[in-house]
């Protein structure tokens, strides 16, 4: 698994953990860590599924996801779904 390093402290971490890409974010890597001390934000990913156009089905399925979710209590947030 490739790593990332923070440009700040130089800490390593896994890219897929960290959620990180170097298209979104080109400007390089800052841990959370880091990013709390600065009291800064991460740039928001404008490349997420919630952001893509929707269909009947897609609308359908994560519906579904988000109640059975919410009905057993697994406290993932909500799910968002596109059918492409």
């Amino acid at each position: 698994e490739p790593f990332v390093v923070c440009m700040d402290c130089g800490r390593k971490q896994h890219q897929i953990c960290v959620l990180h890409h170097d298209n979104i974010w080109p400007q390089g890597f800052c841990c959370d860590n880091c990013l709390k001390k600065k009291a800064a934000k991460r740039k928001d990913n404008k490349f997420n599924a919630k952001k893509l156009p929707t269909s009947k089905l897609g609308i359908y399925i994560e519906t579904r996801v988000n109640n059975f979710l919410k009905k057993k209590e697994a406290g993932a947030g909500e799910v968002h779904i596109r059918v492409v």
